[in-house]
């Protein structure tokens, strides 16, 4: 678990850095651009499955 906390932690990094790059008009590198999609794809399946769990678990 410790392993998905760092490479999340560093890809959160580089999402910020893309968007910095973005705000600044200038092109972000394509690693960047994947940080972000796959940052912005992580939090959708995250908050996807603990929606799940909280209406499964409700009773």
């Amino acid at each position: 678990m410790l392993i998905h906390k760092i490479i999340l932690s560093f890809l959160s990094v580089l999402s910020i850095l893309a968007l910095l790059d973005i705000f600044q008009n200038r092109e972000p590198s394509l690693n960047l651009e994947w940080a972000v999609v796959f940052i912005t794809v992580f939090y959708i399946w995250l908050f996807i499955g603990q929606t799940i769990n909280f209406f499964l678990n409700k009773d």
